[in-house]
């Protein structure tokens, strides 16, 4: 099975350069965690422990989220969120490039983290970190989220649910993420002193909640996409 990478790296005007390299288990679509057995205080699974975690400190000294976003965090803390940055993202099929906000970028570093990261509540976004889409729009999102619920449903025909209900626990498990932003937020929020990182997870935060409420009439939007008719040109 081949490796399967991102990378993230960020260009700044006055020549700084920052590499970020996720690597997956295959198996698992799990990120591997950074090096060091020692993390911060901010990152212990009780500090601003999400309300809904089911883990507990007697199995998980840390938080598997928040480890998971620990290089990033710090390498960020001194920035602003309306830094201009380049940023080009490389992975086995293909490279991305743009030039845009750090928070846009760090916030699409961040979305992937979280995502293939061993939380729980992030398991379900596991198969589209693996085909993570950088710096994606609401429209594309909307669009991939719901494909993957839907795949998955009718991978595991055997469960027997309908769209409606697939849909519903789509709608559910965006809610329960929204609750992991805003303590993921708290914990950013302790160790930094500028906003970048911050905004980023409100950038995030922002995207759950459009996904959460609006699924309908996003589905709606992107009706288009499946009509059987063709334009002619």
């Amino acid at each position: 099975m081949k490796k399967i990478f991102y990378k993230y790296k960020f260009d700044f005007n006055d020549g700084e350069h920052k590499e970020f390299l996720v690597d997956f288990d295959s198996r698992s679509l799990k990120s591997k965690l950074p090096d060091g057995s020692q993390y911060p205080d901010w990152s212990q699974l009780e500090f601003n422990q999400c309300s809904h975690c089911p883990l507990t400190s007697d199995d998980y000294l840390y938080c598997p989220l928040a480890v998971n976003l620990v290089p990033i965090i710090y390498w960020s803390k001194d920035f602003k969120s309306y830094d201009e940055v380049e940023v080009t993202i490389i992975s086995t099929e293909r490279e991305v490039r743009a030039h845009t906000s750090l928070q846009h970028a760090i916030s699409s570093l961040l979305g992937l983290l979280m995502s293939s990261s061993a939380c729980p509540k992030m398991k379900f976004l596991r198969p589209l970190a693996r085909f993570h889409l950088p710096l994606a729009t609401h429209e594309e999102t909307i669009f991939r989220t719901v494909s993957s619920t839907l795949l998955r449903n009718y991978l595991r025909d055997k469960d027997n649910k309908t769209i409606e209900a697939a849909l519903a626990d789509l709608k559910n498990q965006y809610w329960e993420l929204q609750e992991v932003n805003q303590f993921i937020a708290k914990r950013i929020r302790v160790a930094i002193k500028k906003d970048a990182a911050v905004n980023a997870i409100v950038l995030l935060d922002a995207l759950s909640k459009i996904v959460s409420y609006s699924i309908d009439d996003s589905l709606q939007q992107i009706q288009y996409l499946f009509n059987d008719e063709t334009d002619v040109a």
